[in-house]
């Protein structure tokens, strides 16, 4: 008998309304002169501030504020909490000087921090899964000798997809956070359906292992019957 498995489909609904829920807490994404009204800071005499993204390392926040007099200042946000005010001049020598120092391994990442590093490296190892389902399909196809999508196919778009989609929210990229949510949705929904009906008989469906390594597969009950029924056959005659 075949079971729906209703707690690995609830899991499944948990974990992307998760990442909806991430994405959505980080919004704005690309626009860079989203306005923010001041009655959400607690600060006097400034009518507006504008997020700005080019922040030296250290700074949390930065936000080019506007006063009633319309003097333009930056709001620099610490990552120890605290708050500087600078000038247009002070701001832009602090960050010139900052990204002039800067080693060439944060400027080929596009970083600021060590913080970043990470963040790229699991972009990297959700672009290798997502780069490696696809050898994984080609190779699996060749022994068999026909068009095969074997299940760890699913699991590593999967897998792949959730690390580039954390990745893509961290970066406030759009379009690769649509990109790789519509993909998540569809990955998530193939393996559904595939433990919905049990596993495989076909061993063309078998797991990745048995599949790269014939020594180590084991014929299905169906497949053993069909080569005892020929073997029968071919004796008959």
């Amino acid at each position: 008998m075949t079971s729906r498995r209703p707690g690995f489909r609830l899991a499944f609904i948990v974990a992307w309304a998760f990442c909806l829920a991430g994405l959505f807490s980080l919004s704005p994404f690309a626009v860079a002169q989203t306005v923010v009204p001041l009655a959400t800071v607690q600060t006097t005499n400034r009518l507006e501030r504008v997020e700005v993204r080019v922040k030296p390392a250290g700074a949390r926040d930065v936000f080019l504020v506007e006063d009633a007099q319309r003097n333009l200042i930056y709001e620099v946000r610490w990552s120890d909490d605290s708050l500087q005010m600078m000038s247009p001049d002070a701001y832009s020598r602090l960050v010139f000087d900052d990204f002039r120092q800067q080693s060439f391994l944060y400027v080929l990442l596009n970083i600021t921090s060590t913080a970043g590093v990470i963040w790229v490296g699991l972009g990297l190892l959700g672009q290798v899964l997502f780069t490696g389902r696809m050898v994984v399909q080609w190779v699996v196809s060749e022994r068999r000798k026909r068009s095969v999508v074997p299940v760890i196919f699913w699991w590593m778009s999967l897998g792949g997809a959730t690390m580039l989609l954390v990745y893509f929210i961290w970066r406030r990229d759009i379009v690769g956070v649509l990109g790789q949510g519509m993909g998540w949705f569809i990955y998530v929904r193939n393996l559904m359906l595939i433990y919905a009906k049990g596993p495989a008989v076909d061993d063309a469906e078998a797991e990745m292992v048995g599949e790269l390594d014939p020594a180590s597969a084991t014929p299905s009950p169906a497949a053993t019957a069909l080569t005892n029924a020929d073997a029968g056959d071919a004796s008959l005659r």
